[in-house]
């Protein structure tokens, strides 16, 4: 039996108010309270769906996918430069702009993200809070210690362990844009090939922060075994998608992402 990751639980004394627990091995457990926060819990996913989720003819479900935060050996190893924020400044440009080429093509987007208050997460918050689209997030008692208490980027669904979050993740998103990313960026991407469900794009934004190649792999020191290192990398790599180029540069990179989801929605 696999050990369990945590739960969240709804307080009997407010409806409103809820208490996740994620469990720490050889620690104690971390306690994060919701008061503000719209929570629909595991065995609520039909009315998430039914309640939250923006449906119709001209709306796609658009999620975004990628790093909480780069590596910081990224700089040392890459050269990457992400002073101030810049990976998350550039998640949040590409976003505004596939937004804004949709929306002129007469096309509403739902956007579908992580709910946590770092990286391309509060990259995709930022864009909710520049321009009007709706938007809500899919989340499980593992990450949600990285959830603020508040009312941006909409409700959350909270899935009952990881698995289940990859999962609900990839049916509530109809086009996803990887932008980097880890272990979970490459599942969300994953599943969604395996059920053959919805359009992935590859947006490899890192890559335009460093004149060095940022590989899908790499062995870290002191291992000898190679690890995902850059999700958008290791699938361009497997010339899964439209796009297996390296960008010269943001402004080549954003432009063929938004011809490759406004051609993928016409699909949807």
């Amino acid at each position: 039996m696999d050990k369990p990751e945590g739960w969240i639980t709804r307080l009997e004394s407010d409806s409103t108010k809820h208490l996740n627990i994620e469990i720490n091995e050889g620690k104690e457990p971390t306690l994060t309270y919701f008061s503000n926060k719209k929570i629909y819990l595991p065995s609520e996913k039909e009315a998430y769906e039914k309640e939250v989720l923006q449906k119709g003819p001209k709306t796609i479900w658009l999620g975004v996918t990628g790093w909480t935060k780069p590596p910081k050996h990224y700089t040392e190893r890459y050269g990457m430069n992400n002073e101030n924020g810049l990976y998350e400044k550039l998640v949040t440009t590409l976003l505004l702009e596939n937004i804004l080429e949709l929306k002129l093509n007469d096309i509403n987007v739902d956007l579908r993200h992580g709910a946590s208050n770092a990286g391309v997460d509060a990259a995709i918050m930022k864009v909710m809070e520049t321009i009007k689209v709706s938007g809500s997030g899919v989340n499980c008692p593992m990450y949600m210690t990285w959830v603020a208490d508040d009312t941006r980027g909409g409700p959350v669904y909270v899935a009952e362990n990881k698995n289940a979050y990859h999962d609900a993740y990839s049916d509530f998103t109809q086009i996803l844009i990887v932008t980097g990313g880890r272990d979970v960026a490459f599942y969300h991407d994953y599943l969604r090939r395996l059920k053959g469900t919805g359009f992935s794009v590859v947006a490899d934004v890192i890559q335009t922060a460093t004149d060095n190649i940022v590989p899908g792999t790499e062995v870290m020191t002191g291992s000898d075994k190679a690890v995902l290192n850059n999700a958008a990398a290791y699938i361009r790599e497997k010339n899964s998608f439209q796009y297996n180029s390296i960008p010269r540069n943001f402004e080549e990179l954003s432009a063929i992402t938004r011809a490759a989801v406004l051609n993928n929605s016409y699909n949807i």
